[in-house]
């Protein structure tokens, strides 16, 4: 699962460039923890459609699943790698927001301003 998550992150096709990977994340949560899922999907997708903000969304839906995995009786060790994979995926992605942010605010300061 994680070597699925980081070609579709990576692709050597695409010159090492790729996706945010949370739709791969996604499906390799749904095919380990499928019941967790399907249920943290659901506040997922209302997050997503209120705030259009992907990592956030994926990320409150992630929890979501991973604090009810115990209640549909998954071990302990698969919880805690699609948790690490999971929040790798977020941690990639909200820092890529913070990097495109922080190039517009300095692009726009660079400008000179007309008078």
């Amino acid at each position: 699962g994680a070597a699925a998550v980081v070609g579709h992150l990576h692709s050597v096709f695409l010159g090492l460039r790729g996706g945010g990977g949370l739709a791969t994340t996604l499906g390799v949560t749904l095919a380990v923890l499928p019941l967790s899922t399907l249920v943290g999907a659901v506040p997922g997708f209302l997050a997503l459609a209120r705030t259009h903000n992907t990592g956030w969304s994926a990320g409150l839906g992630l929890a979501v699943a991973m604090g009810l995995a115990p209640v549909f009786d998954y071990s302990v060790s698969t919880v805690l790698s699609i948790l690490l994979l999971g929040g790798a995926i977020m941690v990639r992605a909200n820092a890529l927001d913070w990097v495109a942010a922080r190039r517009r605010r300095d692009e726009e300061t660079a400008q000179p301003t007309e008078t």
